[in-house]
């Protein structure tokens, strides 16, 4: 990838993929963030001003946590304990 974009700043290549197509990523990002807050399918476009909306109540009712607040545990995940 590095070298593509070094090529391409040479005007060797063509870019493999241009920053243009990475709103799309984001896009369908939203579009999954929106359709788990109003739990209903999304079609794309995402209507932008509906995102903002549910954003914000999102936004507003989050708080700072800490790390007293993470709770992990992993014991059992990744099969057995390894043997020393």
């Amino acid at each position: 990838i590095c070298n593509n974009i070094a090529n391409t700043i040479l005007g060797l290549e063509e870019i493999y993929a241009p920053a243009s197509d990475g709103i799309h990523g984001v896009e369908l990002a939203n579009a999954m963030l929106l359709s788990t807050f109003l739990g209903k399918a999304i079609d794309l476009p995402i209507d932008e001003d509906t995102y903002w909306e549910e954003l914000k109540k999102r936004i507003a009712s989050s708080r700072h946590k800490t790390s007293s607040d993470v709770i992990l545990d992993t014991e059992g995940s990744f099969g057995s304990k390894p043997t020393v």
